[in-house]
């Protein structure tokens, strides 16, 4: 590491650029914008750039754009994980966005891949926070904004940094996000020149995130502006050496007459080596986080010695002509802008072109944002086919009618039920507008608070209060989960033509993807639904003697639980849809202590099953 006076310019930072290119962006920039002012450049920049049309077509803003352009460019690696051997699972896949309210590059994933994938935000509060509330083609239930122990989301502070490491970590089994997504920058108005210097620490911080929280072989894109100083140079070099591809990209969605570009990174190599350098980035970091103003003439330079990134030929030659590709790029946006200006009835012809070819290789479909519309539960409701099946109780069964309903052992399953005959908590839930839940009680649908669903949902659950047993100190609390029992549709996909086997597969994915363990919010679980003859070989349902009732272990696990009133039966085999399984359900209400015809003992339920197992 190398320390000093801050740089106050970098017209002298020719070791990896042309240096008469170097000089020519340098000036070109400054006479641009001292000549001109920001209105003028504005209305140029419409007219000069072939790719200023694409605008942000159905999303929200332009970033969305942007990731959806990169995605391309990458062969669409950031939305073919469930193509990919390496990382293909039952999902759901994971992600990071970090510094990019308002939340355009998630917007463009959970689009693309919906409830697929699961989001984990960073960001600053405030004016530049999430607002994925207000884009009007996704739903955005399977992401989640975290702020940090102080709450104001500034990645600056190698605290906020653990904290968020922690909250991954907690949610991907202690694995990390298989990519990371950062777009973070500010206004250097006045101050074009320098942006690479004031940008090192939130490049610094951003590559350290991304190293604190991928997993093996994941992938990483951030937002970079210039990289002509040894310490820029030297951090792509160290990033470099923790994944096994990488690239410098300037994507045709960013301004052809800025500096930006994105920085790309494949296949995260979970070694010793890159354990060192995180550590190292967490004490730079640290450093700058601390740094004083009197402590002006110890700023860091350099991250690695010069004559090492000179020494690895193949990267520094990598670095010369990708910055000098770019830097003469700009100048020739910049020239353009500036002819624009000075001769405003010329248009760029090839605008539309351009932005019909772009929509049709990055595969998004040529259609402006569409109004936001508010959806309610009586909409969705009179969108499913004779949706009045809806309104069908269970078939409440005793053990003298039990062999009547219950005849063939393989086409059945059971899920326990906290549920009893006064007190009904199973439900229709559907998801509506902006996360908004209701559920259908009697033939009316009453808004339940603090749950949330994709807009379009539509399943079947129960509301449970499961009690939840601290690890650390043995305090048991109380805690509202929903346990999701079936599903006709999640969000915008239909599970209507599926078997129950895949209906509950997928309900697992969209439980995983939806629940963030948040304080003051329903969690959401998927039900088991087992075979019957579990119901006798394992201990599903127990009961215990000091509080004389049933208990079933919850679904996350066994430090939490709930009580057992009932036990739905499910008929699954191959012939059923939603419909008929919801409408052929039925139950048969358990207590150890009530000899009235409604309730039976749970061994004399067992005996039944047990009976019809030797059938």
């Amino acid at each position: 590491m190398v320390r000093g006076p801050p740089k106050l310019y970098v017209d002298d930072e020719c070791n990896f650029v042309d240096p008469q290119v170097l000089e020519n962006v340098l000036t070109t920039k400054f006479d641009t914008f001292a000549e001109l002012d920001v209105c003028e450049l504005r209305k140029a920049r419409s007219r000069a750039n072939a790719f200023e049309t694409i605008r942000n077509g159905i999303f929200m803003n332009r970033a969305a754009m942007k990731m959806a352009n990169i995605d391309a460019i990458t062969d669409f690696m950031f939305t073919s994980l469930d193509y990919d051997s390496v990382h293909k699972r039952d999902g759901p896949y994971y992600f990071a966005d970090v510094c990019a309210g308002p939340g355009g590059f998630t917007e463009y994933i959970l689009w693309r891949k919906n409830w697929c994938y699961k989001g984990f935000g960073f960001t600053l509060r405030g004016e530049h926070d999430f607002k994925l509330q207000e884009s009007t083609c996704v739903s955005s239930d399977s992401f989640h904004p975290f702020y940090g122990p102080n709450g104001d989301g500034n990645i600056y502070n190698l605290e906020n940094i653990q904290h968020f490491k922690r909250i991954i970590l907690e949610h991907t089994q202690g694995v990390g996000v298989h990519f990371v997504m950062s777009d973070g920058g500010f206004s250097v108005e006045g101050n074009e020149n320098l942006q690479e210097v004031l940008s090192k620490q939130i490049y610094t911080c951003q590559c350290l995130m991304a190293l604190e929280i991928l997993r093996p072989h994941g992938y990483f894109v951030t937002k970079m502006f210039d990289l002509f100083t040894s310490f820029s140079v030297g951090l792509i070099y160290l990033m470099h050496l923790c994944f096994n591809a990488i690239a410098i990209v300037k994507p045709n969605t960013s301004r052809p007459a800025n500096s930006e570009r994105y920085f790309i990174c494949k296949d995260f190599k979970n070694t010793h080596q890159s354990s060192e350098i995180r550590r190292y980035l967490e004490f730079v970091v640290q450093d700058m986080w601390h740094a004083q103003p009197e402590d002006s003439d110890n700023d860091i330079l350099e991250l690695i010695p010069l004559d090492i990134l000179l020494r690895d030929t193949r990267f520094s030659k990598y670095m010369h002509d990708s910055n000098t590709s770019i830097a003469e790029r700009q100048i020739i946006g910049l020239q353009k802008l500036k002819f624009f200006c000075h001769n405003p009835e010329l248009v760029e012809v090839h605008q539309e072109t351009c932005r019909l070819k772009c929509l049709n290789l990055w595969r998004i479909p040529d259609r402006k944002r569409a109004a936001i519309q508010n959806v309610t539960a009586s909409d969705i409701a009179s969108s499913i086919s004779q949706p009045a099946f809806m309104l069908t109780q269970p078939k409440e069964i005793s053990v003298t009618t039990f062999d009547s309903v219950i005849d063939e052992m393989n086409d059945w399953r059971f899920v326990p039920l906290c549920s009893s005959k006064p007190s009904n908590f199973c439900h229709i839930f559907v998801g509506m507008s902006n996360s908004k839940v209701s559920k259908l009680v009697g033939n009316k649908w009453v808004k339940v608070k603090n749950m949330h669903l994709n807009r379009g949902t539509v399943l079947y659950g129960e509301i449970v209060k499961e009690k939840c047993i601290s690890m650390r100190d043995g305090i048991e609390t109380e805690k509202l989960s929903l346990h999701v029992i079936d599903a006709l549709r999640l969000g915008d996909v239909s599970l209507a033509d599926l078997s129950f086997e895949e209906r509950a597969k997928s309900i697992s994915i969209f439980c995983e993807a939806i629940n963030f363990e948040v304080d003051g919010d329903v969690r959401i679980r998927p039900k088991e639904a087992r075979c019957l003859q579990d119901l006798y070989t394992k201990n599903i349902i127990e009961y215990k003697q000091e509080t004389r009732e049933y208990n079933a272990v919850g679904a996350k696990n066994s430090n939490e639980y709930y009580s057992v009133n009932a036990i739905l039966f499910l008929k699954v085999n191959s012939h059923q849809s939603f419909n008929s399984t919801y409408v052929l359900r039925s139950v048969v209400n358990i207590n150890e202590h009530d000899t009235t015809h409604v309730s039976c003992k749970l061994i004399d339920v067992i005996k039944k099953v047990r009976s019809l197992n030797k059938k």
